[in-house]
């Protein structure tokens, strides 16, 4: 088995978001799974430049959840249909992150099978508390998968 890396950055607010709130919209994590369509998350890693420390979680989708509204900024209401493809998440705390002067870094070691019928995945954040960042590419994503 290997290692692969995917390097994500989510197009965020520069507004205030509230708990609940989607972030960045629907990933797409294209080919992110091996040539079997199967695959094990084994690390995140979330950079934030503004440093806000904010809770957030990452919810993944084994498939594209088209009955669901993805806003950033606004609301995220799952549909029942879509949530039924849910396949794990990972949940950030404020005290995850190694904060730095101006930013900060936080990193979760997990164990997330993952199966979908094309080798893609799908995505997203979902705030829980009101950060506000100073640039819309100001949270960066990296997705550690055992292939």
């Amino acid at each position: 088995m290997a290692i692969k890396r995917i390097d994500v950055v989510p197009t965020i607010s520069t507004s205030i978001y509230a708990a609940t709130d989607n972030m960045g919209g629907k990933l797409t994590l294209a080919s992110f799974l091996g040539a079997n369509n199967k695959g094990t998350i084994r690390q995140v890693v979330m950079t934030d430049l503004s440093k806000q420390n904010a809770i957030i979680s990452i919810a993944f989708f084994s498939a594209n959840p088209t009955n669901t509204t993805f806003t950033d900024n606004g609301t995220l209401t799952v549909n029942a249909t879509d949530a039924a493809t849910l396949i794990g998440h990972v949940a950030f705390a404020a005290t995850d992150y190694l904060s730095f002067v101006t930013n900060s870094v936080a990193t979760k070691a997990v164990t997330i099978p993952l199966e979908s019928t094309n080798g893609d995945v799908y995505a997203t954040l979902v705030c829980g508390g009101t950060p506000t960042y100073a640039g819309t590419g100001d949270l960066k994503l990296k997705f550690y998968v055992e292939v």
